[in-house]
């Protein structure tokens, strides 16, 4: 009987243990910024969202496109190490004389719908973080030609590296911050960009954010950005969220969206 009574209460103890060891639900949405914390080892995740996104200042005369949905899959693969997959249902609007059906005969409208080109990635959180060192991990991407929608599709693969880093202020507040660059292998252009978040968490269901972030391209002028946006935790593996951005431009382009992420098992 004592062996028992003595099973049992091991047994708590462990879940005890393990249910403070796994994290409510961390993800890398909404905001552009990815946290350097990867998924635990054994663990998916899938970050769905939907994004409207209004354009005045596009050299392709887009209209407006509409993402129904973008959903990012991540895998814990490693501890440490998490692999990821991202995919995008686009519909686009284009103004007549838009560069993209220009000498395109396939194309009979200004209106295109697809799959984008899937994304493959890998994260590794290399730094844990201490006091004024920030959790830091790479981040490596690249689109994959030779798939999705005709008029979206690659010829070349399109890499990305960042550095994403992270630095807790005090219980409530945190900074995340990330430094890349990325090649467009089919515009032969290179484009450098940082960002950075300020997160506050009023509660530990509910958190906030804004953000400004800046793209540099090779022979362009450079593309401020702010936005801002909420997250609730329904449950302990399960977020739902919301936001809205824009560039700093006289006429603005702006972005809004919301999304729902789910983690397996809880």
């Amino acid at each position: 009987m004592k062996k028992k009574i003595l099973f049992i209460l091991l047994f708590i103890s462990f879940g005890n243990l393990y249910s403070q060891e796994i994290e409510s639900i961390f993800t890398d949405r909404p905001d552009q910024s990815e946290s350097p914390q990867a998924l635990y080892k054994g663990f998916l995740q899938i970050e769905s969202g939907l994004k409207y996104q209004s354009f005045h200042n596009d050299p392709a005369l887009t209209d407006y496109a509409l993402s129904v949905p973008e959903i990012l899959i991540r895998y814990g693969l490693l501890k440490n190490l998490e692999v990821r997959l991202g995919m995008e249902y686009a519909y686009e609007k284009h103004f007549p004389g838009a560069e993209e059906f220009s000498g395109n005969s396939s194309s009979s409208s200004n209106n295109i719908n697809g799959f984008r080109p899937p994304s493959l990635s890998i994260k590794y959180n290399f730094i844990k973080g201490e006091k004024f060192i920030p959790k830091t991990a790479v981040l490596v991407t690249t689109d994959v030609p030779g798939i999705g929608q005709e008029s979206f599709r690659l010829k070349h693969f399109n890499p990305e590296l960042k550095l994403a880093m992270n630095n807790e202020l005090s219980e409530k507040f945190d900074i995340t911050y990330n430094l890349g660059v990325s090649w467009d292998t089919e515009g032969r252009t290179k484009t450098g960009f940082y960002t950075l978040s300020l997160g506050y968490s009023p509660t530990q269901l509910a958190s906030m954010f804004i953000e400004s972030y800046t793209n540099y391209q090779n022979g362009s002028d450079p593309d401020y950005n702010i936005d801002f946006g909420f997250s609730f935790l329904v449950k302990n593996n399960t977020q739902v969220d919301i936001y809205y951005g824009q560039n700093t431009k006289l006429k603005p382009d702006y972005f809004i969206g919301g999304g729902f992420s789910v983690r397996f098992p809880k």
